[in-house]
């Protein structure tokens, strides 16, 4: 193999390395601060509108229910829909500030626990991948004589 060809190899096995420990990190993230809920949406295609409804835990251990107009695109059906609902309390713990369907075309969420490995197995991957390229961590091949 040329020097060219094997720097080519180890530069983009970094890159997808780095590009699997970022997801990773985001789906780490994710995983640790959003949980994840059965709500309902009743949804109406001529007011353009979906109701969602989806029960919470406050910071205080209470159980409340959060009711939150969103965009009929988001299921683009009406109807009554049991949904899945993502959503992450404020700092002071007391309401959600960030919520959305899960499975939603506007929202790209990894941070379910299949995701989590997923991503995790392929980093761990990578990353043995990209120590194969070094010299110290290479089986001796025989040498020719």
């Amino acid at each position: 193999m040329s020097p060219a060809t094997y720097r080519t190899i180890v530069i983009f096995s970094i890159l997808i390395f780095i590009l699997f420990l970022i997801i990773t990190s985001i789906s780490g993230f994710q995983y640790s601060r959003y949980k994840i809920v059965d709500g309902t949406a009743t949804c109406e295609a001529f007011v353009n509108r979906c109701l969602l409804v989806f029960p919470y835990v406050d910071g205080t251990g209470a159980s409340r229910t959060k009711v939150s107009p969103i965009a009929f695109s988001e299921i683009n059906q009406a109807g009554i829909w049991s949904v899945k609902v993502v959503y992450r309390l404020t700092d002071d713990g007391k309401d959600t500030n960030d919520f959305f369907i899960l499975g939603s075309p506007f929202h790209v969420f990894l941070g379910t626990k299949s995701m989590f490995l997923i991503y995790l197995i392929l980093t761990i991957l990578s990353g043995l991948i990209c120590l194969s390229y070094i010299p110290a961590f290479k089986l001796s091949a025989p040498q020719k004589k």
